[in-house]
């Protein structure tokens, strides 16, 4: 076949290759791109600098023989291809106009467009015995046209809507949710990840016997959005490894309608073999598709085996080239559970680099925040991009909830927690002893009350106080008369039953108190805040101690006189004992609501002393926040934002964000601009952008390889009260390939279309009627589509709630770019 090559805008149209012009093929130059190279930083504008490697505009020049009827006509067409690249110059500088193309077949079928820039055509000096200007038939031979394009051919454009649920069964733990199973013969049916055409699995189908001709085993998914008088084309990717009185077939039967159409593989193949069936007119009164891969028994005995991969079904005259991973996608991120996935994958786009692409994602919700990212080629299938709430390390809880992916997730809870309590009296001795059980929970406290009387004069307080041999730190203490009381603590105390062992620096006390009480879930760092004192002569023992809502106010109380104690409204008793030789002792706790909490007694009419101090809960602060740790073998590489799926139905206010160990190096936010707050009373589900990350966070040296990655979601409570506990049921880390957040789509019809195609590459909203709405804030570069594959990540969230049904369909458009053609 002979080179066409032509000039159009779409509407003219000049043939290089005809009878006016006559491109001298031998001369032809398609040229290379410039190489540009640039030094910027990412996106984010971190400190990891990348260089840039972009390519530039080629040169494309030709000599063209132009010859013509008349003399009127040659000068004509001179002026026709000036006046086209005059109209392709102003059209790439302002935009007014069409775009004008040079477009080129090589003579194999395929036909390739280019933009053009700019260019020129002149009539060359030559040789002027091949210049004939007479009035007929005149022509000149040595015209040269040199055009300035862009870098790159572009191929034929597709657009594609795959109506196949789970169509590479890419969905793992489900037992082929979408696909329904029919056997009449002996076999089996499974997903396999031993063979695949694209992503990771395919449909392996086995018959071991079969009774007779026409039975089957098979996998067959209902389709109900066909419709009668549409045309609908329908294929697979198969590859048969074995047959014997069987055959592959692909029926397509039509519910409700007249007709079944079927494709038949008749023998094994090597390799995987697109099979397909194109330009269905569908029958009347059809009200549903079945798309049936199966084997299908020819004779009794038959035997076979089979993977069947990448299925497809679109609204078209033919299948397309590329494939597309269904239409569906939905706002969730455990495959092992849920029969869809938030990401659509791209597979077998035309081209030598990366093409141009345009999604159209359309749902019914009104989403406050939509995010969207990319992964291609090699990296398209990366590891923990999401990852379960549940599998960070070490939640209070991991409860069950069906609104959950995968129906668990993380739960942090942050209030203090009362473990144990004992208790024991002495009088003359100078210490005592006694035995109390400490849990096995992690951020444990033991906190010591002891209460002293001393009829000669005022005690002191203990010298020391020991558990397992462990000192305790002195919180305070105070007296009054001839009573004494103190508070002690020690953060993380030996597991198991040991010892409390107070001791005096005398033996004149005539009686001793004490009360030993455990906790849990207690911010090590700093447990306890400063004890506060009081003293009195009444019947009213009370002292007022600084607190944070969830923390535990533990008091210790000693009186002077005898008869029982009753402690405040809210307060737990722990104790409530006669002092040997007189006088009483007690010692209660409190969970604290607000700033103040009031600790008081009613008692004998007597003196008194009381103090009490405030047991924190681990809340962390930006500074030093709570961690909860991931490790990653292989992380993959890249710049991501990370979205956390959150809950908080407390009463507190909570900052969270990223962090990440990494060669030695930990990085934590710091202060509180560094984290994302999630509201008080937040009782639904909701994604929450918390932070950038970037992996590797610096560049690796020649010869370095990629270590484990330690992820460290860190959070604190910023202020309220209540129970605090704040669910996590997934972490996204989402490749920013391009797009970001955006706050502006108020109408459940407009659609989302994420842009690498127009003119100004962008995530932009659309309505029902393809009217541009908006082109929200963004950050990152346009999307594209890799020859080998690429996976287009998509998050929702709404002002209702992020469940994860919420989703959309989506349309693939996209146009093959090639550097090289011919």
């Amino acid at each position: 076949m002979a080179i066409t090559l032509t000039l159009t805008d779409g509407t003219t149209t000049h043939d290089l290759a005809g009878s006016t012009y006559m491109v001298r093929t031998e001369t032809l130059d398609l040229g290379v791109p410039e190489v540009l190279r640039a030094e910027h930083g990412n996106i984010f504008m971190s400190s990891w600098g990348i260089t840039g490697h972009a390519k530039g505009k080629r040169t494309i020049s030709a000599d063209v023989l132009v010859t013509a009827s008349t003399l009127a006509l040659l000068t004509s067409a001179l002026r026709d291809i000036q006046n086209a690249i005059e109209r392709a110059r102003a059209y790439a500088l302002s935009g007014v106009g069409n775009q004008w193309q040079l477009q080129y077949s090589p003579g194999d079928g395929s036909t390739y467009a280019i933009d053009i820039q700019d260019g020129t055509f002149t009539v060359g000096a030559g040789d002027r015995s091949a210049v004939r200007l007479v009035s007929t038939n005149p022509k000149l031979v040595h015209c040269t046209l040199s055009l300035d394009v862009d870098p790159y051919w572009q191929g034929t454009e597709e657009t594609i809507e795959n109506y196949v649920l789970d169509p590479s069964y890419e969905v793992a733990g489900t037992a082929l949710a979408d696909w329904t199973e029919s056997k009449t013969a002996t076999g089996t049916t499974a997903r396999d990840t031993t063979q695949a055409k694209y992503g990771s699995a395919s449909c392996k189908l086995v018959m071991t016997n079969s009774g007779g001709s026409g039975q089957v085993i098979e996998r067959n998914q209902s389709l109900p959005d066909v419709d009668a008088a549409e045309t609908w084309s329908f294929g697979c990717w198969v590859y048969v490894t074995a047959l014997s009185n069987c055959k592959f077939v692909l029926d397509i039967e039509y519910t409700g309608g007249s007709s079944t159409a079927t494709v038949e593989v008749t023998s094994t193949n090597s390799a995987f073999t697109l099979v397909k069936i194109e330009g269905q007119t569908v029958p009347s009164s059809t009200t549903a598709a079945v798309f049936k891969p199966h084997l299908e028994a020819t004779a009794s005995s038959a035997t076979g085996t089979c993977y069947v991969d990448a299925c497809i079904a679109v609204q078209a005259a033919t299948v397309p080239t590329a494939w597309v991973s269904s239409r569906t996608i939905a706002n969730h991120f455990d495959d092992a559970a849920q029969a869809h996935t938030n990401y659509v994958d791209v597979y077998g786009v035309p081209g030598d680099v990366n093409g141009r692409l345009q999604v159209q994602a359309t749902e019914g919700e009104v989403h406050t925040e939509f995010w969207a990212g990319a992964r291609h080629d090699g990296r398209l299938a990366d590891a923990d991009i999401w990852i379960e709430g549940e599998d960070f390390a070490t939640w209070g809880a991991e409860p069950s909830d069906g609104d959950a992916s995968g129906g668990n997730y993380g739960q942090n809870t942050q209030t203090v927690t009362f473990d144990a309590t004992s208790t024991t009296t002495g009088n003359t001795a100078s210490s005592t002893t006694h035995s109390h059980t400490c849990s096995t929970a992690d951020n444990r406290l033991i906190v010591v009350s002891v209460s002293a009387r001393d009829a000669g004069g005022s005690p002191a307080a203990p010298s020391g106080v020991t558990y397992d041999g462990d000192a305790l730190t002195k919180s305070g203490d105070v007296s009054s008369g001839n009573v004494n009381a103190s508070i002690w603590y020690r953060v993380a105390p030996s597991t198991g039953s040991n010892n409390v062992v107070v001791t005096f620096g005398d033996s004149r006390h005539e009686g001793i108190g004490v009360t030993a009480t455990s906790f849990t879930g207690v911010y090590q760092s700093a447990p306890a805040g400063s004890a506060t004192t009081a003293t009195g002569d009444s019947t009213a023992p009370t002292v007022n101690i600084a607190s944070f809502a969830g923390d535990i106010v533990v008091d210790a109380l000693a009186v002077n006189v005898a008869g029982a104690l009753t402690p405040g409204t809210d307060q737990t008793e722990r104790s409530d004992a006669a002092l040997p030789n007189g006088g009483r002792y007690g010692a209660s706790t409190e969970s604290a609501t607000t700033t103040s909490t009031t600790m008081s007694w009613t008692s004998g009419d007597g003196v008194w002393a009381v103090l009490g101090i405030a047991v924190k809960g681990d809340y962390g602060t930006a500074a030093a926040p709570r961690v909860l740790t991931k490790s990653i073998t292989t992380p993959s590489k890249g710049t991501f934002r990370v979205l956390a799926r959150l809950r908080n139905a407390g009463g507190g206010v909570w900052g969270v964000a990223m962090g990440y160990a990494y060669g030695g190096l930990t990085n934590d936010p710091s202060v509180a601009a560094d984290y994302s707050s999630i509201a008080a009373g937040t009782t639904i589900w909701h994604w929450l952008d918390i932070g950038t990350l970037i992996v590797p966070p610096q560049i690796l040296p020649d010869g370095a390889t990629l270590g484990t990655l330690t992820l460290r979601l860190c959070h604190y409570r910023v202020s309220g009260s209540g129970d605090d506990a704040f669910d996590v049921d997934a972490i996204m880390l989402l490749p920013v390939d391009f797009g970001s957040a955006y706050t502006s789509k108020t109408s459940a019809a407009d659609r989302v279309v994420l842009d690498g195609i127009s003119p100004a590459p962008s995530l932009s909203l659309w309505d029902t009627s393809d009217v541009f709405q908006s082109r929200p804030q963004q950050e990152g570069t346009p999307p594209l589509v890799d020859p080998n594959g690429t996976r287009i990540y998509f998050v929702f969230d709404d002002a209702v709630d992020a469940t994860i049904t919420d989703g959309a369909s989506v349309v693939v458009r996209y146009v093959p770019l090639f550097e090289q053609v011919g």
